[in-house]
């Protein structure tokens, strides 16, 4: 927080809401015992989704991955929202450059690259490129897969979006629809 040069009273306050704090379970009226935590945030806590994006934010800064401008005009792009990075790259030897780096540095933060839930999507011209069902890269294997939901959107290997047109219409459709019910029209 300090490298980020976030506001220096902001980082004792956060110490002293995390350091030792506790909190019991209420089930059916009935209180646990105390659970202490020593340091850092329990699963769910509003700040630990504020302390992992600020982590976040440092390995990238870290890895020295260049995050300004449009692909047209570099090899390499790192798109980053909440815990998940989408690493853009016009040659497999770019993604595979810009990927060691992130790893090496959020190694530095006690954090790792989850291999099942990593996926890897090529985009291209040519529709009848094949690709093998792993890419290898380092120790890591990927799942090659041709379509994803990134951010509530379809995305696919082909760039075509007339499914996901068809998918906001429908979902359109089926609100407009809602509210005629709601208004009393039929």
């Amino acid at each position: 927080m300090e490298e980020m040069n976030l506001p220096h009273k902001l980082i004792p306050l956060l110490k002293a809401t995390t350091n030792n704090s506790q909190y019991r379970d209420k089930v059916q009226n009935r209180l646990s015992e105390p659970i202490i935590f020593k340091n850092g945030v329990r699963q769910g806590d509003a700040l630990s989704c504020l302390l992992f994006s600020i982590a976040l934010e440092k390995v990238i800064r870290d890895a020295d991955v260049n995050i300004r401008g449009a692909i047209f005009y570099k090899s390499d792009n790192i798109l980053a929202y909440v815990d998940d990075i989408d690493i853009i790259g016009r040659t497999q030897s770019a993604k595979n450059e810009a990927l060691t780096s992130l790893e090496k540095a959020a190694k530095g933060m006690n954090l790792f690259i989850n291999q099942e839930k990593t996926k890897y999507m090529p985009v291209t011209k040519d529709s009848h490129a094949s690709y093998p069902y792993n890419l290898e890269v380092g120790p890591y294997k990927f799942q090659v897969v041709h379509s994803s939901t990134h951010l509530g959107s379809e995305v696919n290997c082909k760039n075509d979006i007339n499914a996901e047109i068809q998918k906001r219409i429908l979902t359109a459709n089926r609100c407009s629809y809602g509210l005629k019910n709601i208004r009393g029209h039929t």
